[in-house]
């Protein structure tokens, strides 16, 4: 069990289908989740996975998007790749949420808010994808060990400042009630970086998100 947990990888796929025909797709790596709540945690873009496996996982796609009828939409497609290839997870009818609309327009230079609205009023899609990807980017939430109200948000000005830092956004504020599973899934925020490569972009993330203290008074 322990090798098979070793090589199975969370992905999500974005796709643009109009007339039964997929006209952009792309994939982001979803780091591991925290348990046993499978609270999502952070992801980057592009894939490190090999080439092969990322076909493979298109092509698992394409067969299931078939399967189920479905010929125009921009949709999520939730994934997992296995010792034994890919497996569907679920297909969501509609653009993802989360850094998605960030990821594909900063890295692939795809808009799926407009390439969506063109499939709706049926006009052909004519993308201009970027061959190789502009950056990579990396992002991490900011979640809470247990529940609890926020004492403080401190930020280090210097964070402000690097150009590595492409995002830093807070949902909730300092006297904030913030409700950790089971009880609930809240999350405070998130910051992304950005990178030559997804490594490079993890280790510029690491770097700023040491500069962030969230204080939480926790519950007895």
């Amino acid at each position: 069990s322990t090798l098979i947990l070793w090589l199975t990888f969370d992905e999500d796929m974005d796709i643009l289908v109009q007339d039964g025909r997929v006209h952009f797709w792309s994939i982001t790596d979803n780091d591991a989740t925290h348990e046993p709540y499978f609270v999502e945690t952070g992801e980057s873009m592009p894939s490190v996975l090999p080439l092969r496996q990322q076909q493979e996982l298109k092509d698992m796609a394409l067969h299931t998007i078939q399967a189920l009828g479905i010929q125009d939409g921009c949709l999520h497609f939730e994934a997992k790749y296995t010792p034994h290839g890919p497996v569907p997870l679920e297909v969501n009818l509609r653009m993802g949420g989360g850094e998605v609309y960030l990821f594909n327009k900063t890295i692939r230079g795809v808009d799926l808010v407009e390439q969506c609205a063109k499939i709706a009023v049926g006009e052909p899609l004519n993308l201009l994808v970027t061959p190789e990807p502009r950056c990579a980017l990396a992002t991490e939430q900011f979640l809470p060990e247990r529940s609890g109200h926020i004492a403080a948000i401190q930020i280090n000005p210097w964070v402000l400042k690097q150009q590595e830092l492409v995002e830093l956004e807070f949902e909730s504020k300092e006297g904030d009630y913030i409700a950790a599973p089971p009880a609930g899934y809240d999350c405070i925020g998130w910051i992304t970086a950005q990178g030559t490569t997804p490594k490079d972009a993890r280790a510029h993330l690491k770097e700023l998100k040491k500069n962030v203290t969230i204080t939480i008074q926790y519950d007895q």
